[in-house]
């Protein structure tokens, strides 16, 4: 087999290793670390390239100058990966640095691979994950939503390419042991050699599976989704009762909600006006912002600030909130909507969404808890596909599931000073398109775009609907929100019987 292992650090390493014997291999790695010299001394079925693996040009070129040897490639694994700490509270070019090598550096080599998987129908793609792929923990690090949005990638791919012969595993191992890295140093959790073996037995086996080393630990992601209560008490929060207690005496006077165009936020703001003193708008269409605003100060004495300022820029993000002293409950709802498949949508639209719909909510959000007077509670509206990734949604998916994964991180890091709400509006809500964000509306309206996949029934269930329910439950302190309750069974079907959802709405 010709295969493609990008990233070089210890399961890399441990399985070039392992498949060089029987095997061609070209590694593929931003550096060349010492312990290779020797390996590759000895082995002739192994080469070696520098090269960025979150710069496609660069993957392509490395590819397309090895030659006859790797005209056709047979899998590709995908190992890239590191750890770093930085929150966007303390550093927040940090954190969207390592969120990006995390994912793109692995987006990347999968479009470079596809290119040459694609036209012979055939292949295999291994990426390595981890356990933080699938459940969050305390601390606003970018590894878990990095991982969250590797893997809602992943599924979608494996959506995508099964017409083409080509199978997408992934691989969901608890912390690796660091055998070779200087920089960081990990002495416990089990060996690379352990993963790499997993990696060999896969190549030889079905595809489109995950894999969880070692296995007792795929109960994280069933946890996570069924029973996320287990994992806020391991993190500290204290008990459900007494959180939403607190939280539904504190009086809500100032709102800022994002995406403010939008149908749903609309309703919202209107809700919010009839009790708060002040509520500030922000959206790209300043038209609709001052429409909206119109309507809100005719109808009641609530004063409305509006901001027309694109969520993707991160220096008008920070002038914002430098010009907001003070806000009690933060609704984040922009976004924007791109389908595709992601062997064609271009690496610079996967980030341009990202930037909208992840890096710009975060920011935010870290900006105001920079604040001596930090927020009450922060609502995060996130789109069903946040949980289960459909056809063609890659990109929207892996970032809303990134916003997901922050979403339980913050809950778990600051839930008892800090009531943090995600909400999950209906499975089929419509979709219609504003040129920057995407708007749920009620069935009939004009210019509606339906979901192109089957979903849970939500007929009858208007937006106005769905913005009481958002409401009310703020006010009640309710920490997860699934709009209408029986979207449950959604989120419950794709933890126990994932093969069973994919096949359904995949």
């Amino acid at each position: 087999m010709n295969i493609v292992i990008v990233g070089c650090g210890n399961v890399g390493f441990e399985t070039a290793k392992l498949l060089a014997e029987n095997n061609s291999i070209l590694l593929i790695s931003r550096h060349r670390p010492r312990y290779l010299t020797e390996f590759l001394e000895r082995q002739e079925n192994v080469s070696f390239a520098l090269g960025d693996a979150t710069d496609l040009s660069v993957i392509d070129n490395i590819l397309d100058q090895s030659g006859g040897r790797f005209a056709k490639i047979d899998a590709l694994v995908s190992t890239v990966g590191a750890f770093c700490p930085a929150s966007p509270k303390d550093n927040f070019d940090k954190f969207r640095s390592s969120f990006e090598l995390n994912f793109f550096g692995n987006l990347v080599p999968i479009q470079a691979v596809l290119k040459r998987m694609i036209p012979v129908r055939a292949g295999r793609i291994i990426v390595l994950s981890s356990t933080s792929g699938v459940f969050t923990y305390e601390g606003l690090s970018a590894y878990p939503p990095a991982k969250w949005a590797l893997t809602s990638l992943c599924r979608s791919l494996r959506s995508e390419l099964r017409p083409y012969g080509i199978s997408v595993d992934v691989l969901f191992p608890r912390t690796i042991k660091n055998k070779y890295s200087r920089s960081f140093v990990h002495k416990h959790g089990i060996d690379p050699e352990q993963v790499a073996a997993k990696i060999a037995k896969i190549l030889k086996g079905k595809g489109n599976l995950n894999h969880f080393v070692p296995r007792r630990y795929a109960l994280l992601q069933l946890i996570e989704r069924v029973f996320p209560a287990a994992l806020d008490r391991r993190a500290g929060l204290r008990g459900r009762r007494k959180r939403r207690k607190n939280f539904q005496s504190r009086q809500i006077k100032n709102v800022l909600i994002t995406g403010a165009s939008s149908g749903l936020v609309k309703e919202l703001a209107k809700l919010y006006s009839k009790t708060a003193e002040r509520i500030y708008l922000v959206a790209r269409n300043h038209q609709l912002l001052s429409q909206i605003k119109s309507e809100i100060t005719q109808s009641c004495e609530c004063v409305v600030n509006t901001a027309d300022i694109d969520m993707a820029d991160s220096r008008a993000i920070a002038n914002l909130a430098n010009t907001i002293d003070h806000t009690d409950l933060l609704i984040n709802h922009a976004g924007t909507l791109m389908v595709g498949q992601a062997k064609d949508i271009p690496i610079d639209v996967y980030k341009q969404n990202l930037a909208t719909d992840f890096f710009g909510p975060v920011q935010l959000t870290a900006e105001f808890l920079k604040k001596e007077r930090k927020p009450i509670k922060i609502v995060n509206i996130l789109p069903v596909s946040a949980i289960g990734t459909r056809k063609e949604f890659s990109s929207c998916s892996a970032a809303k599931a990134a916003l997901w994964a922050f979403t339980r991180s913050l809950r778990r890091t600051a839930g008892n000073e800090l009531q943090v709400i995600e909400v999950l509006p209906p499975i089929e809500a419509e979709v219609r398109w504003t040129g920057d964000e995407s708007r749920y509306e009620t069935r009939g309206t004009e210019n509606e775009t339906r979901l192109p996949r089957k979903a849970l029934n939500v007929k009858g269930l208007t937006i106005q609907d769905i913005a009481e329910e958002i409401y009310e439950a703020e006010r009640k302190a309710r920490e997860i929100v699934l709009i209408p309750f029986r979207s449950k069974l959604f989120l419950y079907l794709d933890a126990i019987f994932p093969w069973v959802f994919q096949r359904l709405f995949g």
